[in-house]
């Protein structure tokens, strides 16, 4: 069976004077990401934080430029058998930026316009709504937003099934568990019953 890891990540989200929000993209991938990266040894979130966005966009930053937005668990955006467990920031972005090290793209995400299909779990699924909640959105925008991660979800899930043997349903409980917010664990659940009984 599959162990799943997990990675202690430090992330940004860095907004321009229009409010803009600066998305990243690591060479190789597809997924479009808050700049930041993983904890090394000794390091604390703001630490690793403050060492990334050097290392990665040349931006040398404060450790009081920052404000806690919230820490957050999802699937990795490019890692299989992995979950990032984040610890997210808010600063603001008064110069330009270049991406250099292992990103090899930048976007603007506008607040108000539809989010992309290839952003980073993480960032789809905790990070804008904390950053940007829209009372107004409903429960198919919403279904319409993660419906493709939740079908991911469900299938790594599955994929368990003979590793786990008879323990598979209570690995899958405590897997469903662990998902967050709590109508994506539904959709994910409902998902993994469709494709178990097909």
């Amino acid at each position: 069976m599959a162990k799943l890891h997990t990675l202690m990540i430090s992330a940004a989200c860095l907004l321009d004077a229009d409010g803009r929000l600066l998305l990243v993209r690591k060479r190789g991938t597809s997924a479009f990401m808050l700049p930041g990266g993983k904890l090394e040894a000794g390091e604390d979130a703001l630490a690793a934080l403050c060492r990334e966005l050097q290392e990665e966009l040349g931006l040398t930053f404060a450790r009081s430029a920052f404000t806690a937005l919230g820490r957050f668990e999802a699937p990795a955006a490019n890692e299989p058998d992995t979950r990032v467990r984040a610890e997210v920031f808010t600063g603001t972005l008064d110069e330009p930026v270049s991406v250099a090290a292992e990103l090899d793209a930048q976007r603007w995400l506008v607040r108000g316009e539809p989010w992309p299909d290839d952003l980073a779990p993480l960032l789809r699924l905790h990070v804008l709504p904390a950053l940007w909640p829209s009372p107004a959105t409903t429960r198919q925008d919403f279904h319409r937003q993660h419906a493709d991660d939740a079908r991911r979800e469900a299938e790594r899930l599955l994929a368990e099934r003979a590793a786990w043997g008879p323990r598979w349903p209570a690995w899958v409980a405590t897997q469903l568990y662990a998902l967050s917010p709590a109508p994506y664990a539904a959709m994910v659940r409902r998902e993994l019953e469709r494709l178990a009984a097909g």
